[in-house]
């Protein structure tokens, strides 16, 4: 099980608490199967650091010719996203097939 549970503000300081712990933080963003993981014992970590509160990191764009998925975008998002629809079709239709409502969004 884990002993801390950190939520940043930043991806600077998301880094810095994963440099602090050395390998010994996980990184979340729901975590679904992570926790469950966790609690059966068949991962081992001091830290997980929540990335949900940093601004950015739900977005979908594209950058020099590519399509970028923050680490927040929900199933949801993917399935709704204009973009992926136009250029990622075979990907937002994925997404719809993901797990109930409740794991999509």
């Amino acid at each position: 099980m884990w002993q801390a549970y950190e939520l940043p503000n930043s991806v600077e300081e998301a880094l810095a608490i994963l440099a602090r712990y050395d390998g010994r933080a996980q990184l979340i963003a729901g975590g679904t199967d992570l926790i469950i993981e966790l609690q059966e014992g068949r991962h081992s970590v001091q830290c997980l650091v929540d990335v949900t509160r940093i601004p950015g990191l739900d977005r979908i764009e594209e950058q020099d010719g590519s399509i970028v998925l923050g680490a927040n975008v929900t199933f949801r998002q993917i399935k709704e996203s204009p973009l992926l629809q136009d250029k990622a079709r075979v990907l937002a239709e994925a997404a719809g097939t993901v797990g109930a409502l409740q794991i999509q969004t």
